[in-house]
């Protein structure tokens, strides 16, 4: 008898199980809002050089006099959008000598870098940017701090889950052993055994000493990296949109919600592999299509940008949903699955540390290249990511691998499925109610 037997025949999701599972919600929820907190608080506003003349001076015009000294320092560049608005980075460089035109422009001057910014406090009267002034040459600081925060979170994760691992190794032999000596549903004597079986482990790098499952294994991972990069990426990416910084996040966290409840509802009918290309496909696909619209549409059509940024936000989180139960519970066989898990979180966060420096690659590339370049990168390796997973086995419905040997097996058309059994698996129809599992307990099959 194996995990999934065993675990039906124990009523797995019972009324403590529910429990559990409501208090690891709780974490999960203030985890959540603690890592997007960087959406705001790493926000850079629109911002200029501040004028030495004026004391208190502000990037909100203060009056006619104002705008006349603000115009005779402070240079006009064109944006993507033909609009001319004040230099972030520069300011001209005057004298008592300088001459100025009908426009307070000044006439033959150079320009020289500043040390010192007045911001935009239409959306936050302060950030930790504005701050520390982490703008202009120092804008890279805002990829680092986020590279940081998420190298500590891959830090944490591997040091308590070795922790947690010493202390639930022991913990799982004990229940394990005092349910199958009281356990009144277990068949027959050779279940116990089977039971002590499921506590054995096996190493994920055994996965990769056979051609097949090092490909799967492979494909797996850059799943794993490209669907965490992507997800993170457009999140950070909020604060680059244009319009309510509020809003426009309000908008994209309600997408991963419609995404979830989407796959709630469709996972089991599509299957894993289908749901996860298509909507990994449709994110590249929407990412994509934002270069036309960035490239050549006006300023008027900017609204089909932030639509197609949140269909693909939409694709990537139902895909991040996905993984979770698709190449980490299911495709991985049970002995493997805790380092297979642990491989591949570790692999995740190496694409969220990444993302960071995607998102704000316009930044440090300036012009209309600067800004298609995020779309590029996170939909074409949306797109491949998703094409690739179409050559995983299909799990949904499957007779879910134990062990390596089982795995190098798992998705040819002899090993069974739920609606035809093998005598080397066991179905878990621990949610199917309408099974009537009683006779199969008594005879012990």
């Amino acid at each position: 008898m194996k995990t999934d037997k065993i675990t039906r025949l124990s009523c797995e999701f019972e009324k403590c199980q529910k429990l559990v599972y409501a208090l690891v919600c709780l974490p999960a929820m203030f985890s959540g809002m603690q890592m997007f907190s960087t959406v705001f608080t790493l926000f850079i506003p629109k911002h200029r050089c501040s004028i030495p003349e004026i004391d208190n001076d502000t990037y909100k015009v203060q009056g006619h006099w104002h705008e006349i000294i603000t115009n005779r320092s402070i240079p006009l560049v064109k944006g993507d959008d033909d609009m001319f608005d004040y230099a972030e980075c520069e300011m001209f460089e005057t004298n008592q000598n300088t001459t100025y035109n009908s426009l307070n422009r000044p006439i033959n001057t150079s320009t020289i870098k500043c040390n010192k910014w007045v911001y935009d406090n239409f959306a936050f009267d302060e950030t930790f940017i504005t701050k520390e002034n982490l703008v202009c040459e120092r804008e890279i600081a805002r990829a680092n701090a986020n590279m940081i925060y998420m190298s500590g979170v891959l830090t944490g994760a591997i040091a308590t889950g070795i922790f947690s691992d010493m202390g639930a190794i022991t913990m799982q032999k004990k229940i394990i052993q005092k349910w199958t000596t009281s356990n009144e549903n277990l068949p027959e004597n050779n279940s116990r055994k089977d039971a002590q079986d499921t506590m054995g482990t096996e190493s994920v790098l055994k996965m990769l000493t056979i051609p097949t499952l090092l490909i799967r294994t492979l494909i797996m991972h850059l799943n794993w990296c490209v669907v965490t990069m992507v997800n993170f990426g457009l999140t950070l990416n909020i604060g680059n949109l244009k319009g309510d910084v509020y809003v426009n996040f309000a908008i994209t966290s309600s997408m991963e919600l419609i995404a979830y409840t989407v796959c709630f509802f469709t996972l089991n009918k599509l299957g894993r592999k289908v749901l996860h290309a298509s909507t990994m496909i449709l994110c590249g696909v929407a990412c994509l299509s934002t270069i036309f619209t960035m490239w050549y549409a006006d300023k008027s059509l900017y609204w089909i940008t932030v639509v197609l940024t949140n269909i693909g936000k939409l694709g990537v989180a139902a895909a991040h949903g996905i993984i979770y139960l698709w190449c980490a519970e299911e495709l991985f066989p049970t002995k493997v699955r805790n380092s297979g898990m642990g491989s591949s979180t570790m692999i995740a966060f190496v694409g969220s540390m990444v993302s960071p420096y995607i998102a704000d690659l316009e930044k440090y590339i300036h012009g209309r290249f600067g800004k298609v370049l995020p779309p590029i990168v996170l939909g074409s390796l949306s797109v491949l990511a998703g094409l690739l997973s179409l050559v995983l086995p299909e799990t949904n419905g499957r007779i879910l691998p134990e062990t390596v040997l089982d795995a190098v097996k798992f998705g040819k058309d002899d090993l069974g499925s739920k609606d035809t059994p093998s005598t080397v698996y066991y179905i878990n129809d621990a949610f199917n109610k309408d099974k009537d599992t009683s006779e199969e307990n008594k005879t012990g099959q």
